[in-house]
């Protein structure tokens, strides 16, 4: 380097030789930036630019830079020879006049609004004309008056100190909010920026750039309605519930206080949207909405968390749970008038509460406390309330047991598949099987399927667990059929996830192939509401199954929805009536003329009827007079397992078959 470099870099000669260039690098440039100046000389090529170094002081200069490389005979760069020209005054004059810029822009950014311009007393000097198309009011009517004066009294002293804020610091733009007069006598919200340009020749004085943001403001609220309001029932969402609830979580732990949650749920709500369409379950929804909210307390926090669950806030000292408990069920005692329709609506609800601190003194496990109680509730009859106790709590530790472990049920071996005849009613001999999955649980003992199998479809494990259960049932009937030389059918339950799938047909079709069963032998047994999830797709793999000539069980036909509407739309062979339909044919003569009717309409569409939990001699005889094909149930056998089977059907010719034929 020469002595200029030296003398403008502040650093010796000492001091630079053997140095890195980063001994004056300022910071202000980019990695990216030096990256292309690397990449422009390692090529050959000429750089030219300016750059902003740091002196040995710390302060900055700028030098107008060229870096030529040196070529070797390949014409590859061996060193770097920089020309460098102090530009540090030229770059202040342009920084000067950007400021420059800058305040005209200030000035003018918003002209399309409006623009002031008052004196350190407050007197408006100039006002553009723009502010009569924002206000409505001649310029000429406030020029040379005080700018207080247009201001509303209770935002004066605000705007006062405001203005001795600009007064104090020049050139800097101070942005805050006012209402002003309007021409009809009302004040709109305006946004001001206000900036001292006092020592400004060309503008000597305060300059305030105004707009009216009021219909801004109405959608800035309308936004935040949105963002915590539930918008079908305006009540507030999960956000703002969750909201609510942590600050009364700190709240009650600053005052050492209580509060209950409550957890709300209308029962049998997904009936109401599959047999009367989502309108209707909408309209509940707000009337449900609208009891809670006219009814209860005000000071109870009532939300809509999602779907038909609903949650409520309520003080400990105030209310009682076992009232407010009591209050919601009884609420619900009277139908629901719903806007447009003449039948009234009679709904019920599943209430489940949790106390803050008694029994969870965190947000999440409060709320599952209560949901998880809700639960309970429905599953024991529904249209009540129950607190939390420690005997949900032990179902709570029951269910994270059963969730945690059924993933490794299948590799452990824990599943067994127990087998319940079909009896012919005429011939009272065993024609199929119904396979029924059980689980051995090493701690819990057996668990129902009832309990797992929901559990299994909330994890996606019910895939795996049917695949298992298909294969299993096909392996076990052959082994069976081989042992006696008699021909079985097995009906294998599916779930409804199961159909969702279009190529389960053809996968239970290879497996039945690799053992070597026809796939008549084989019935697949669905639900009614399986009918009901994605009815198109169910239907196409119903066809599925039947095209490749597997049999079709429509299985607890009678329980639930019954809409005779799923036998016409999906054609099915068998139909089994649910053990609920049996149970009162002997003494009830209602219930003997549906189940009649059921069977004559089976037999009309071509289907095979199978009575369900049939229990006593006078079931099975009325059954069998009014033309049901096959019966199921414990006055002939329950479910077996594969290793009683063989011996059950050595005793075929069962001591009840001459009760039945004297009856």
């Amino acid at each position: 380097m020469n002595e200029n470099f030296c003398k403008v870099s502040q650093y010796g000669k000492e001091e630079l030789i053997g140095a890195k260039h980063n001994i004056i690098n300022s910071g202000f440039h980019t990695k990216g930036f030096f990256r292309e100046i690397w990449q422009t000389i390692k090529s050959g090529k000429v750089w030219k630019g300016e750059l902003k170094n740091k002196k040995k002081d710390g302060t900055f200069y700028w030098v107008d830079t060229m870096i030529i490389p040196m070529l070797d005979d390949q014409n590859k760069p061996v060193q770097y020879v920089s020309f460098r020209n102090d530009i540090t005054e030229k770059k202040k004059i342009e920084e000067e006049l950007e400021i420059n810029e800058e305040r005209f822009h200030v000035l003018n950014k918003f002209r399309n609004d409006g623009v002031a311009v008052v004196k350190e007393d407050g007197i408006i000097h100039y006002i553009c004309s723009s502010y009569t198309k924002i206000t409505n009011i001649d310029v000429a009517e406030v020029i040379h008056k005080s700018v207080l004066s247009l201001i509303h009294k209770e935002d004066q002293l605000f705007f006062k100190q405001q203005f001795e804020n600009v007064l104090l610091n020049p050139l800097v733009p101070y942005r805050f909010q006012v209402r002003a007069l309007h021409s009809d006598g009302i004040y709109y919200v305006h946004e001001l920026i206000m900036t001292n340009f006092i020592d400004q020749a060309a503008v000597n004085g305060i300059v305030i750039n105004f707009r009216d943001i009021t219909e801004d403001q109405r959608s800035q609220q309308q936004l935040k309605q949105n963002s915590f309001y539930d918008t079908l029932t305006s009540l507030p969402n999960r956000l703002f519930f969750q909201s609510r609830l942590e600050t009364m979580i700190r709240n009650a732990k600053k005052r050492n206080e209580g509060f209950n949650l409550a957890i709300l749920n209308i029962d049998d709500f997904q009936h109401i949207n599959d047999s009367f369409g989502y309108e209707v379950g909408n309209s509940i929804l707000q009337e449900v909405a609208k009891r809670l909210s006219s009814c209860l307390d005000r000071n109870i926090f009532i939300s809509r968390l999602a779907g038909d669950e609903f949650a409520l806030i309520f003080n400990s000292c105030k209310a009682s749970v076992h009232q407010i408990g009591q209050q919601v069920i009884s609420l619900f005692k009277e139908p629901l008038n719903l806007a447009g329709r003449d039948e009234d609506f009679f709904t019920t609800v599943s209430l489940g509460l949790s106390n803050f601190p008694l029994h969870a003194q965190e947000k999440l496990s409060l709320l599952n406390f209560a949901t998880n109680t809700m639960k309970v509730a429905k599953k024991m009859g529904k249209n009540q309330y129950l607190v939390y106790n420690d005997s949900i709590k032990m179902l709570d530790q029951r269910s994270f047991m059963i969730k945690n472990d059924l993933r490794k049920a299948i590799e452990m071996k824990q599943f067994e598949l127990y087998f319940q005849p079909r009896i012919n009613t005429y011939s009272k001999k065993v024609e199929s099987f119904e396979a029924l999955i059980r689980w051995l649980h090493p701690v819990l003992g057996f668990i129902p399927p009832n309990e797992f199998i929901p559990l299994a479809e909330q994890m996606g494990l019910i895939k795996a667990i049917g695949a298992w259960v298909f294969k299993e049932a096909c392996e076990k009937m052959k082994l069976l059929m081989e042992e006696t030389g008699k021909v079985y059918q097995v009906s294998i339950n599916f779930s409804p996830f199961q159909l969702n799938n279009e190529k389960e047909a053809t996968d239970c079709l290879d497996v039945a192939e690799l053992l070597g069963i026809h796939p008549s032998l084989i019935e697949i047994e669905i639900t009614e509401s399986a009918l009901i999830q994605n009815q198109d797709r169910v239907n196409k793999v119903i066809q599925q199954f039947r095209e490749i000539g597997f049999s079709m069980s429509l299985d607890d036909f009678g329980k639930g929805y019954s809409s005779l509407n799923y036998l016409q739309q999906f054609r099915t062979d068998v139909l089994k009536m649910d053990r609920g339909l049996i149970s009162s044919i002997v003494f009830d003569s209602d219930s003997r003329a549906i189940v009649q009717m059921v069977i004559n309409l089976a037999h009309q569409l071509g289907m095979k009827v199978v009575g369900e939990g049939v229990e006593e001699l006078e079931q099975y005889c009325l059954l069998k007079e009014m033309g049901c094909d096959q019966v199921q149930g414990y006055f002939f056998s329950k479910p077996l397992p594969y290793q009683e089977i063989q011996s059950y059907l050595q005793e075929e010719d069962f001591d009840k078959e001459d009760s039945v034929v004297n009856y």
